[in-house]
């Protein structure tokens, strides 16, 4: 690929989510291949992000000018309450879902306290020499996918009865607004975890490289699609991502998932994220209003881009 395209694309990335791939396909069983063991997902994170590290040297080794990076899955945890339990659930959770991928990365070691729990139930990966260095290869920018927020509690039985080895359980918050994935909209969750991985791992360029929510849409007797609860999230969420370059982010760029309805992995074409409807029969194309409202707010940035100006 980088022989064929290296001169032409100027930014490339690894992996798209190896979070997802590592987990949902291989510990949880809920992707394709659907197998459900922690010892095997926890090898394929590992050699995901090996891949990654090898592919980067290469890259750096033919010697491109454009730039390389990866872009992971990742959340904002909050324990549900103050307890030492809770609040243990939530580090839990961190650590599998973010610093999993992010120390390894920007550190060169797996978190401690994540690591040493699966070492001892015999389910941490294989390490070889040198594998951590060829991780950590440094990158030119680090993608991230938001789409809400995870909330966790302890799940309080004995060991063996826990519905998972991390004895943890996720929280739907009463009172918030979900959308068709189930997802909670929790745009500050944005800010905040660029914050925070800004402040943890240093502030290397960043892209918000998807974002974005399914809704239930229907065409209206003329072709329109008035999809009002997207517009919202995504103004809120454009708002949030201001909010963090004015703290000092440095985010660099923004997408939205996604162009047009699509395939959803496991949910086949039953969710809908697209800023353009697709009729799935005919393949008939219908701009929805949040293409506009998207549209509109391309065109006004970039025409006070150089005002240091932007507009929602």
């Amino acid at each position: 690929m980088f022989k064929k395209f290296g001169n032409k694309i100027p930014m490339w990335m690894t992996h798209n989510e190896p979070t997802v791939m590592a987990y949902e396909g291989y510990a949880f069983g809920v992707k394709a291949p659907g197998i459900k063991d922690m010892k095997i997902a926890l090898q394929v994170a590992h050699n995901i992000l090996l891949s990654h590290g090898k592919a980067v040297q290469i890259y750096r080794k033919l010697g491109f000018k454009g730039k390389i990076g990866i872009a992971l899955s990742n959340n904002e945890v909050y324990a549900n309450s103050n307890s030492k339990e809770d609040q243990l659930a939530a580090q839990k959770h961190h650590e599998l879902k973010n610093a999993w991928f992010l120390d390894p990365l920007f550190k060169g070691t797996y978190p401690q306290m994540l690591f040493s729990f699966f070492k001892e139930r015999g389910k941490a990966p294989l390490i070889k020499n040198g594998d951590m260095d060829i991780i950590m290869t440094p990158i030119d920018f680090l993608g991230i996918n938001y789409y809400f927020r995870s909330v966790y509690k302890s799940d309080d039985r004995e060991e063996k009865m826990c519905r998972n080895e991390l004895c943890i359980e996720p929280v739907k918050v009463k009172g918030s607004e979900y959308t068709d994935m189930g997802w909670e909209k929790y745009p500050h969750g944005l800010h905040n975890l660029l914050l925070m991985i800004k402040k943890t791992y240093g502030n290397i360029p960043f892209y918000v490289t998807e974002n974005g929510a399914a809704f239930v849409d229907s065409l209206t007797d003329d072709k329109k699609v008035h999809d009002i609860k997207r517009i919202k999230y995504l103004r809120e969420h454009f708002i949030e991502a201001l909010e963090a370059i004015q703290d000092g982010v440095n985010l660099k760029g923004y997408f939205v998932w996604s162009q047009m309805d699509n395939f959803e992995w496991e949910h086949g074409y039953s969710k809908r994220f697209g800023l353009i409807h697709v009729d799935f029969d005919t393949l008939e194309r219908t701009w929805k209003d949040s293409s506009f409202f998207y549209k509109n707010v391309i065109k006004n940035n970039g025409l006070i881009r150089e005002k240091k100006k932007v507009t929602h």
